[in-house]
């Protein structure tokens, strides 16, 4: 029985410190840096700072955080808003330069905004510094806590997590691909994407080719790319994107999609998922079909 309960305190232990769908976050005291958390900015003075996230007025916002800080910095309402709670970020991920408001493939939802639509994390230079806030599709850039205001910075980095994906082609699909699912003719569905009108489709590829749910049919494309190893799936809350949702796609204006998977009778469909849909997009007997009670691809 001890032998046990300390398996369970371990195993506990470290779902704290991973985080049960891949980011690791941990909860942070005032004052305090853990020695797991990574250093991701730094003041003009060189003083460290570190990506948190904390919980203001029905948003959980990504920010900054230093010991001289002592509390969390987000940006929030035009203003610089302080907590004494939040989370610090532990994991690898890796900061991909972008601008004027895009998001690149692989962004991780760090965070939501009071509309519940997804934040990611960015840091971007500033008045000599590397400092950390908030992207969200429909700004023009990060926006970062500073001197007491909220300002907004065009050119930025975005944390993103590592996804593998290898090209693929009518008939040869990559090692590593894994079956995530079968379209309504109970063909084998792996995990797909595939460039569509300057725009990247998430959606499907079975052993002949690859099929995206695109101006409402069945768009078949035979050079894309499919998804390599075994994808984590979670179940958003309501028609918010869950935390760890990872960015597989966008639209050509850039808005961020997200690769989502449903039971429809006997067959488990692979399509695709954006912030202002009703309900994930899927392919159902050639045409692409709203269905509820969908998965999102998280990290």
């Amino acid at each position: 029985m001890r032998r046990f309960k300390f398996i369970i305190a371990v195993l506990g232990l470290a779902m704290m410190y991973t985080g049960v769908y891949g980011q690791s976050w941990v909860n942070c005291k005032p004052g305090t840096v853990p020695s797991e958390a990574k250093v991701c900015g730094k003041e003009s003075n060189g003083s460290k700072l570190y990506l948190v996230r904390a919980k203001f007025n029905r948003s959980y916002t990504p920010g900054k955080y230093g010991k001289h800080l002592k509390f969390a910095h987000i940006a929030y309402g035009n203003k610089e808003k302080t907590n004494t709670q939040f989370q610090i970020y532990t994991g690898n991920g890796k900061w991909v330069a972008s601008a004027n408001g895009r998001v690149p493939l692989g962004a991780v939802v760090c965070g939501y905004d009071t509309d519940q639509k997804p934040l990611f994390a960015a840091r971007a230079r500033y008045k000599g510094g590397v400092h950390l806030g908030k992207m969200k599709w429909g700004f023009k850039g990060v926006h970062i806590s500073y001197g007491g205001r909220e300002i907004e910075v065009n050119e930025y980095e975005v944390l993103t997590e590592v996804t593998k994906w290898r090209k693929a082609s009518s008939g040869k699909l990559p090692l590593g691909a894994v079956v995530s699912g079968n379209d309504t003719e109970g063909n084998p569905a792996f995990v797909a994407r595939a460039n569509m009108q300057r725009g990247m489709c998430p959606g499907y590829s079975n052993v002949k080719q690859g099929c995206f749910p695109f101006n409402g049919k069945n768009t078949m494309v035979n050079n894309f790319e499919v998804f390599v190893g075994k994808p984590k799936w979670r179940k958003p809350k309501g028609r918010k994107i869950p935390l760890n949702a990872v960015v597989t796609g966008f639209e050509n204006n850039g808005h961020p999609m997200f690769t989502a998977k449903v039971k429809s009778g006997n067959n488990v469909l692979i399509g695709k998922m954006r912030d202002n849909f009703g309900n994930a997009h899927f392919l159902v007997s050639g045409k692409e079909r709203e269905l509820a009670n969908y998965k999102i691809l998280v990290f």
